[in-house]
């Protein structure tokens, strides 16, 4: 078993890596903010190739002002605004994620094939969405007549609150998936709209 222990970005990264099993991690935040305890977000160098690779049995814990921004994050749309790329075949199971100073517990977008079972959240999951969570809404939109001048100027909050299990079913195919995952619609947007998890 290994600790990770207030990383600042992501504790781990994983890049495809067909077949690995990542396992038995134990990953903190305990006096940092960090962007992520575990990744499945890249493209590269595997084509979006996640084929049995395993990410099971971890535990992710957030303490109180040391906020980690999401526990696992799965797909493309957690670290940018591409909604087209997919990646595919990865299994996560048996997770655990706990802490009162939890953001997402696992958000998922832009996957096919997924396997997502078994895990739980006993998080308290919260945190402030800040001026990078604006997203920008044009005249003629619903809404656009109500919304008031700096509104106009720089844009809305449209992502979700934290939540432990979000998945935007817009951009999943296929797979299997725990019953208590809500759907909602995010993505990372770049710097005067962006979502939850943007690289600081």
């Amino acid at each position: 078993m290994d600790s990770f222990i207030d990383t600042t970005d992501a504790a781990i990264v994983i890049y495809g890596s067909p077949g690995s099993l990542i396992s038995s991690n134990h990953i903190l935040s305990s006096t940092h903010s960090q962007m992520a305890g575990i990744l499945m977000a890249d493209v590269e160098p595997f084509d979006g190739d996640y084929t049995n690779t395993r990410v099971i049995n971890n535990t992710l814990e957030a303490d109180e002002n040391a906020l980690m921004r999401v526990a696992i994050g799965l797909g493309a749309a957690v670290l940018s605004d591409d909604m087209d790329t997919v990646i595919r075949g990865g299994i996560v199971k048996g997770n655990t994620i706990k802490g009162i100073g939890m953001g997402y517990g696992i958000a998922a977008s832009g996957l096919k094939d997924f396997t997502v079972l078994d895990n739980e959240s006993t998080a308290r999951h919260g945190g402030k969405r800040g001026a990078r969570c604006l997203v920008p809404v044009e005249p003629g939109e619903d809404g656009y007549d109500l919304l008031t001048e700096a509104e106009k100027e720089h844009g809305v909050i449209r992502n979700p609150l934290p939540t432990a299990f979000l998945k935007d079913d817009h951009y999943i195919t296929g797979g299997e998936w725990q019953e208590d995952f809500i759907q909602g619609d995010f993505s990372y947007r770049e710097p005067s709209a962006s979502s939850f998890t943007g690289r600081q």
